[in-house]
């Protein structure tokens, strides 16, 4: 019962209620009633013990979302259901467990409303039904760390749903993987099936869902039918939900958002209204971008100024770029095993500033900063902070992670970042792939809010080279090229131009 009145299920939900597969993916916008059909499976889950338990985990980004969820959800569904009342224990002190995981029990079988941001909030529950709910909004380990959970069950079901955030990211990534179904609709006028498409299948004066081929409008309330674009797959049932396909859809409120008189981004509406994902030009590295940055050139290296920017991985992701007439021009782009095969490079390019990864091999990096004196930084990534912030007695910068990817971005949407013709070459492809990985998303913080920040799935080391190019590029515009060495004994500072001698500041 929702506000007193039986919950009705729109036919394009019927199946998805139906099938009993134990692994579903659901793609969906948002505010569809996917997540009436989370709840509705976990406490049917706990009610009839399904497998012999009953026992199901509820999963979200966060332990606030579990709590609202818990209470403001499946209370409601409880409190509103005679049946459900009475087949609902209460539970006692011993029995609740940590602050953030909250319990219902249903007849036999408990109901586990528990955060993903921690594994230690359900690493110790064994069971039947797994739901991760919001699933893009969690780190990518936890879908298996949430798996590992139904090992001893006997009939195991995973339900992941999820507003998409990226194309090859979380829900979006598993559906691709999934026998990929879609919902057509039947035209009461002409008889052919379709999947509605957006826009074209809109009418905007009637504010109707109409036919492609007759323009007569479609009835969400009529049966339809699900199709597989991959019938061979049989491991994963993809669902792909649209506010098209179901009854009532908000076409007025798009209607505002198309003709850009409601402020959103494309990627919002895409994501929220249709349940596809979207990325643009300004959430990260398009292809298109990256060749305005392409050009022929030829630098003299001796006099210009030259930085370099590592990151540390398995292999270290180095990148060289040296300033002519206020931009700055990509020298070179490589991957190496040692840093003792970096050293080379400051004779042969007269590097003023190094900017290095500091984690994960800490003490390799330390080593090679020691070497180079006043040369080379370690950086560290902060989560919050509005600017760099450099440490002269260690060495270390710590930078807002979030901003200076954005300033990298920034450097190669204005062409400010150069790049030679040959950019699609360089380490045999990988270095203009990398560049594209990072996408800026958005994550929620501990209490639900929505938190700009960098996600990738695909390899992303010359992206975070480029960054700490970056970096360097900016301290060595702040101090004009000069090196500075350190205290001497004297407390003065000991500086050097990178072509001349010593001198004191």
């Amino acid at each position: 019962m929702i506000n007193g009145r039986p919950f009705e299920v729109p036919p394009a939900l019927h199946e998805v209620y139906a099938d009993e597969h134990p692994f579903i993916v659901i793609r969906k916008p948002s505010q569809v009633g996917v997540t009436e059909y989370n709840i509705n499976l976990a406490l049917w889950a706990a009610d009839t013990g399904y497998a012999g338990r009953g026992n199901c985990l509820y999963i979200l980004p966060t332990g606030e979302m579990a709590a609202r969820i818990s209470q403001a959800r499946a209370n409601k569904a409880i409190a509103e259901s005679t049946y459900l009342r009475q087949r609902t224990k209460p539970e006692s002190t011993e029995l609740r467990g940590p602050s953030n995981m909250y319990r219902r029990s249903v007849g036999p079988g408990i109901v586990y409303f528990t955060g993903s941001d921690q594994e230690t909030q359900y690493s110790g529950i064994d069971a039947d039904l797994v739901i991760l709910d919001e699933f893009d909004l969690m780190k990518e380990e936890v879908l298996s760390l949430a798996q590992a959970r139904t090992r001893s069950s006997r009939r195991p079901l995973v339900r992941v749903t999820s507003t998409p955030t990226l194309p090859d990211v979380g829900v979006s990534y598993l559906y691709e993987q999934s026998d990929q179904r879609f919902y057509e609709l039947e035209c009461p006028a002409c008889g052919s099936w379709q999947e509605p498409q957006f826009p074209a299948s809109v009418d905007w004066e009637r504010l109707a869902v109409v036919c492609l081929q007759c323009r007569a409008a479609l009835d969400p309330w009529r049966p339809g039918r699900w199709t597989a674009r991959n019938p061979a797959v049989t491991e994963i049932h993809g669902y792909q939900l649209s506010r098209l396909i179901l009854p009532n859809p908000p076409l007025y409120d798009m209607k505002l958002i198309m003709d850009e008189r409601v402020p959103t981004t494309l990627e919002t509406f895409y994501r929220q209204d249709l349940g596809m994902a979207h990325v643009s030009e300004e959430s990260r590295l398009t292809p298109d971008v990256i060749e305005r940055c392409a050009a022929d050139y030829e630098i003299d290296l001796k006099l210009k100024t030259v930085v370099m920017g590592i990151d540390v991985g398995k292999r270290l992701h180095v990148v060289i770029r040296g300033r002519f007439n206020d931009e700055w021009y990509l020298l070179d782009a490589f991957t190496v095993t040692e840093f003792e095969e970096l050293e080379a490079c400051f004779a042969c390019y007269n590097i003023v500033c190094c900017v290095v990864d500091a984690r994960p091999e800490t003490r390799a990096a330390l080593a090679f900063q020691q070497r180079h004196r006043g040369v080379v930084w370690l950086a560290n990534y902060l989560q919050q902070g509005v600017e760099p912030d450099w440490d002269w007695h260690s060495g270390v910068v710590s930078a807002p992670r979030t901003l200076i990817i954005d300033e990298m971005m920034h450097r190669f949407r204005t062409a400010n970042f150069h790049v030679p013709s040959r950019y699609r070459e360089i380490e045999g492809g990988a270095y203009f792939k990398e560049l594209q990985s990072p996408v800026r998303t958005e994550e929620p913080d501990r209490f639900g809010h929505p938190v700009a920040t960098y996600s990738h799935t695909r390899p992303d080391d010359f992206a975070h080279a480029e960054v700490y190019a970056t970096l360097a590029s900016i301290r060595a515009a702040l101090t004009g090229g000069v090196i500075f060495l350190g205290l001497d004994s004297d407390g003065r500072w000991r500086a050097q131009s990178p072509r001349s001698s010593d001198f004191d500041v």
